[in-house]
């Protein structure tokens, strides 16, 4: 039997990967539109690459974990990501996919602008933003769902701040951002 402390630490490391912005994407896109093919082509587009990337530069050594923890290796991280999804809002909007998509991935590259010009001062926490970002379109598309979806905020929001990922401060700033990045969309 886990210790409590044990069990605490699975269950945050649990909740991290679970919401993981690598399986929010797809899964948001799918909830949304309720499209396989759409949700396939932006896990194929902007997902795949960026865990490939991840998983090579954590093999290496150039980033000490999935979740690009250090503030250090922060800005190679968005230096990788932000022109993948840009990219992938080229492919989208290219291939004629829906307007709301296309803009969504705009608004992620956005995000993902603001978290890098916020590096300077806080390592800002992209599993929140991105979870407040889709929470708040899937809340938009299914008000019924708000208050799992605050639980789930809440439960990642706690998982980050135990696994010692991130300060209270980077965490209401990520939470804050992927809020603001959700009611742009939807307003």
């Amino acid at each position: 039997m886990l210790s409590p402390d044990r069990a605490a630490q699975h269950s945050a490391r649990f909740v991290s990967t679970l919401l993981h912005p690598f399986l929010l994407a797809p899964l948001t896109i799918l909830v949304l539109t309720q499209d396989w093919r759409t949700a396939a082509l932006i896990a194929a587009l902007a997902v795949l690459p960026m865990l490939v990337v991840t998983a090579i530069k954590v093999r290496r050594g150039s980033w000490s974990d999935f979740d690009v923890s250090r503030a250090s290796q922060r800005s190679g991280f968005y230096r990788i990501g932000l022109p993948i999804v840009l990219a992938t809002g080229l492919v989208l909007a290219r291939t004629g996919a829906s307007p709301a998509i296309v803009r969504g991935t705009f608004t992620v590259a956005a995000l993902l602008l603001c978290a890098l010009l916020l590096g300077r001062f806080l390592k800002t926490s992209l599993h929140m933003l991105f979870a407040a970002y889709c929470a708040v379109l899937i809340m938009e598309a299914h008000p019924m769902a708000t208050p799992i979806l605050i639980v789930l905020l809440v439960a990642l929001g706690w998982s980050r701040k135990f696994l010692k990922r991130h300060t209270l401060a980077e965490i209401v700033a990520g939470t804050a951002l992927g809020v603001i990045g959700g009611l742009a969309l939807v307003l």
